[in-house]
């Protein structure tokens, strides 16, 4: 029975033991490249405070920011498919483990927060505050995010999740505008705790009894935190256990008509496939494609931030295409074709060099800036994002990977 009171803390250890093997031979793999992304983040940043004019909706922007940061939430409960089973007769036991798990999470969501704070602080201090204003922010969002946190756990036990989602960015939207803006701050506050006590009574009242666990959602929920940990690994070292959702998306299935059905470009069809009908990475390189459109669309920056912002989402992008070909390398039937090794290395750096210059093709062909200035704004940032794409993924990556 000890070892049964003590079973979130041993999961929870081994976990991290295992994240830390993992992250240790990321580290060994990538060898100098976070170094350059952080000095790549650093004269990024700074050159992006100082293009900022004085009119720049700064305010607005960290609010946008700070919703994603606060509505995006995570609680992680090492479920595992045989717990509704074997520790469905420990009902107590089971309470203890659930209350360990959301204190776990808070402590981890908290360190998140005050991580992203540490990294807004230059652009609130620059445009939007003082240090004293900026640490009331701070305390605020935190009890913000705590508030979330355990709004997101009423909707998964209560089986809403998703309306949860929309009703809490939209309210931390709203706050942080009047957080930002300071004008309201006094009107804000007990006006957004009535909000949020109302929001979690109506959450507690349609909560079942604590002792009916929605064991298949955690264990959902679980699984797919998992298997993102495990892709995003797999962009450097080899990992088997890698999960990964199959959709066919009808709407893009026409691209594997451009690629001929030709012993030539088996392996190069074979990926195209994989990455058309595979949630990932195909996810996240729309969402990184929507992403740096936006940027550029809404804040229409100069030539040198908009490149930066090309060339963070290339790199975005680019560093998960190889699972493409990682995927396979644990299906018998890729190490069967009757062609030559090294195919599969061209063929996969022709597929992420063409995606890469489409996205940097799509992003830049529906910003005003390329039409109203093409040969100051537009075709520059074309012909060098294209260059730079065709080097990360016919270059650079093949020899990685």
């Amino acid at each position: 029975m000890k070892d049964l009171e003590q079973l979130f803390s041993h999961r929870r250890k081994h976990a991290w033991q295992k994240g830390l093997r993992y992250a240790t031979l990321i580290a060994k793999t990538l060898q100098v490249f976070p170094l350059f992304a952080l000095l790549l983040l650093y004269f990024g940043y700074k050159a992006f405070l100082q293009w900022m004019p004085a009119d720049f909706p700064a305010s607005l922007l960290m609010a946008i920011l700070l919703t994603g940061v606060l509505t995006q939430t995570k609680h992680r409960t090492f479920a595992q498919p045989a717990d509704p089973y074997f520790l469905l007769p420990a009902g107590a036991v089971v309470q203890k483990y659930f209350r360990e798990a959301f204190r776990y999470n808070l402590i981890m969501e908290i360190g998140k927060t005050l991580l992203w704070m540490l990294f807004f602080s230059p652009l609130y201090l620059v445009k939007i505050g003082e240090a004293s204003e900026f640490t009331l922010a701070i305390v605020l969002i935190l009890l913000l995010k705590g508030w979330n946190l355990i709004l997101f756990r009423l909707a998964i036990i209560s089986g809403t999740p998703t309306f949860s989602g929309w009703l809490r960015g939209g309210s931390n939207l709203l706050i942080l505008m009047w957080l930002f803006d300071g004008r309201y701050l006094i009107v804000l506050i007990p006006l957004a705790l009535i909000w949020m006590g109302l929001l979690f009574f109506h959450y507690q009242r349609h909560t079942p009894p604590a002792h009916l666990i929605p064991w298949e959602e955690w264990i959902s929920r679980e699984r797919q935190t998992v298997s993102t940990y495990y892709r995003f690994a797999s962009q450097f070292i080899e990992v088997p256990q890698v999960g990964n959702e199959i959709r066919i998306r009808k709407w893009v299935s026409f691209v594997e008509k451009f690629v001929p059905k030709q012993t030539k470009n088996t392996y190069l069809y074979l990926y195209l496939r994989t990455f058309l009908r595979y949630s990932e990475p195909f996810g996240a390189s729309l969402r990184l494609t929507l992403v740096g459109a936006v940027i550029l669309l809404v804040f229409q920056p100069s030539w040198l931030p908009a490149w930066i912002v090309l060339l963070v989402m290339l790199l975005g992008t680019g560093i998960q295409l190889p699972w493409i070909r990682h995927h396979h390398n644990f299906q018998p039937w890729f190490r069967l074709y009757p062609r030559p090794e090294q195919q599969k290395r061209t063929d996969l750096g022709k597929l992420m060099g063409t995606l890469l210059i489409s996205q940097s093709f799509l992003v830049l062909l529906i910003q005003p800036q390329l039409w109203y200035f093409p040969l100051t704004w537009g075709l520059p940032l074309l012909l060098l994002s294209s260059g730079v794409a065709w080097l990360i993924g016919c270059v650079w990556l093949p020899k990685k990977h």
